[in-house]
């Protein structure tokens, strides 16, 4: 597996976390929304080559997770580095007790369906209508994962 660095998001990193969300189509955090993650402590940076790559937002309720985002900066995508935050996140998520994760996945969303299932995720439920993607509604998939 890749290495890669998960670590908690600093306020120096929020510059370059939001230029990656703007890159992203699955993703839509604003600057200030990602301040508000960070200063909750609900957001990771993924550092990969010395470098920030991408990040994981969260929200942790006793022993529950919910998968908010994963973003990875279109250029270093295909490497791996997906797969190895999520690892890495779900060995902190145990070290602080979570024992249960949640996401939702956009229904044509594939390769992070794949991601997922490889990860043991099952879904659990379907959002219809969810997303509204360039004025087209799609379906958000409901997924969980025992740690």
């Amino acid at each position: 597996m890749v290495n890669i660095d998960v670590r908690p998001s600093v306020p120096n990193d929020l510059e370059r976390l939001t230029q990656i969300s703007r890159q992203s189509t699955d993703c839509n955090f604003t600057s200030t929304q990602l301040a508000v993650l960070n200063a909750k402590q609900n957001l990771f940076s993924i550092e990969f080559d010395g470098l920030l790559a991408g990040f994981i937002a969260q929200s942790v309720v006793l022993d529950e997770a919910e998968l908010l985002q994963l973003t990875i900066s279109t250029d270093q995508r295909k490497k791996g580095l997906a797969k190895a935050a999520l690892s890495n996140w779900f060995n902190c998520l145990s070290d602080q007790g979570v024992n249960q994760v949640f996401l939702e996945v956009r229904e044509q969303n594939t390769a992070a369906i794949s991601l997922y299932h490889w990860f043991g995720f099952t879904q659990v439920g379907i959002r219809k209508g969810y997303y509204l993607i360039e004025g087209d509604t799609q379906n958000a998939l409901v997924m969980s994962k025992t740690l």
